[in-house]
């Protein structure tokens, strides 16, 4: 799917911006440049990969990548720091999602994605993913592809997303009710060899809803997390979907930007 029809099908047309001065963190294996990505503004390796660099985040595995040309697709005037927490293996420790915590509230993020899943509850992970959200960062992250509880999805206020399919069923194994759900199915974005390649699950539905998070945050600026948390709710439908799956992102739901233009 391209990302052209992912941008239909949640009516990201209907705000009317492109996420501008929007700051959001990819918390992932990295970045490769890429020729349709211009907005990532910088970013740290937290990891031991290219000999430990702080400022060399390259991607050596590809699913950072993948997940930044999303974002950017939806909205490309945000500015996206890279938080390479996971090394090329899809491999991260605690402490390092910790220190990477402490690096958006230093630099003002306002958005944070997270695609990927433990089935470990951490208690220094918990309560950093508190000090964020308590720090007015909202945490997006993926729900998991199979029944087990995933974190930091099912951590206490943190955004949970789940996949659906548009041209089929909704994606039955989540790891519980979860938020919102959004297009995760063969979802084409940027590879680190400077093509595109296609990928699914919830860590493809994620960086939808981040990029959705963004363009209602830039609406209006001085929104709190929790405001803005009460907007993202706002644009959901649930039409042939169980109330448990969080409903699908819609941003024509905006009814509060539409009353004004």
């Amino acid at each position: 799917m391209r990302l052209k029809e992912v941008s239909d099908l949640i009516g990201a047309d209907y705000v009317k911006n492109k996420g501008e001065g929007v700051r959001i963190a990819v918390f992932d294996t990295g970045f490769t440049p890429h020729g349709a990505v211009k907005n990532v503004v910088t970013g740290v390796n937290f990891t031991n990969d290219n000999d430990g660099n702080r400022e060399d985040y390259t991607d050596g595995h590809s699913h950072g990548t993948h997940i930044t040309g999303i974002i950017s697709y939806l909205v490309p005037e945000s500015e996206i720091y890279i938080c390479k927490i996971l090394n090329n293996n899809m491999m991260g420790l605690s402490f390092r999602i910790c220190d990477a915590i402490d690096y958006c509230i230093e630099n003002n993020i306002k958005i944070i994605n997270m695609s990927f899943v433990t089935t470990v509850d951490s208690k220094l992970t918990r309560d950093y993913i508190k000090k964020a959200i308590d720090n007015d960062i909202m945490i997006v992250a993926a729900a998991g592809n199979s029944e087990d509880i995933a974190y930091p999805a099912s951590y206490d206020k943190v955004v949970s997303v789940g996949v659906w399919n548009p041209y089929g069923r909704y994606k039955e194994n989540q790891s519980r009710e979860v938020d919102i759900i959004a297009p995760g199915i063969s979802i084409m974005s940027c590879s680190i060899h400077g093509g595109y390649i296609a990928k699914s699950g919830s860590s493809q539905a994620a960086p939808i809803v981040t990029a959705a998070a963004g363009k209602l945050l830039c609406e209006s600026k001085e929104m709190s997390r929790d405001e803005l948390y009460e907007r993202l709710m706002e644009c959901r439908r649930f039409r042939f979907i169980r109330s448990r799956y969080g409903g699908i992102i819609d941003l024509s739901k905006n009814t509060r930007a539409q009353s004004v233009f």
